[in-house]
């Protein structure tokens, strides 16, 4: 038990106030579970294959980091075109 600042002593029952489960995510019981459940899905790669994954994913989002440098890129030319800055 533990004191509140009035004094009185605290028990905690375990009672929920509020679910905290979120519609679309997976509980996370079914994370410990599998955890648990000892199971071994890993697929073996060599270190050549998971360097070409790496760079794969790597260029699946070069796009969107040029679009994002090229935004930011734009916004701040504006700026010192507009104010002078």
């Amino acid at each position: 038990m533990s004191k509140h600042k009035d004094g009185k002593d605290f028990a905690d029952d375990g009672r929920v106030i509020a679910d905290m489960q979120v519609e679309g995510l997976p509980p996370r019981r079914g994370l410990r579970l599998w955890r648990r459940s000892g199971r071994d899905d890993r697929v073996s790669v060599t270190g050549r294959e998971r360097l070409k994954l790496i760079l794969a994913a790597y260029m699946a989002y070069f796009p969107y980091l040029l679009c994002m440098i090229l935004g930011f890129s734009i916004v701040f030319f504006l700026l010192k075109v507009l104010y002078g800055a």
